[in-house]
């Protein structure tokens, strides 16, 4: 029960229950900036509490498995679009259609 009343899963069910019901929910963008903010120290303190206590070599693992996953996925998507998305490096990208303004 304490689990539900953390700030990221109060939230994460607000933005579900907003997005059900199909309410066009906004907040003033100094709110949006704050609670943003909050979110993400919130997070990261979170990680952080975690990761102190789970430090060692416990997580040399999982940490080498994201550096190459970070590595091969935008590799492997490269190589890919490249193949078989008809895009090359050399090829400028087309120019987007310009309209004359007429005169006033």
């Amino acid at each position: 029960m304490n689990n539900l009343l953390d700030p990221v899963i109060l939230f994460f069910i607000l933005g579900l229950l907003a997005g059900g019901a199909k309410s066009d929910l906004r907040l003033p963008e100094p709110i949006y900036k704050m609670l943003s903010i909050y979110l993400l120290v919130t997070i990261g303190l979170k990680g952080g509490v975690h990761l102190a206590e789970h430090a060692g070599w416990k997580l040399a693992g999982p940490v080498i498995a994201a550096v190459l996953l970070a590595l091969l996925i935008p590799t492997f998507t490269y190589v890919v679009v490249k193949r078989w998305g008809g895009f090359s490096r050399t090829t400028p990208p087309p120019s987007p259609p310009t309209t004359e303004a007429s005169p006033r």
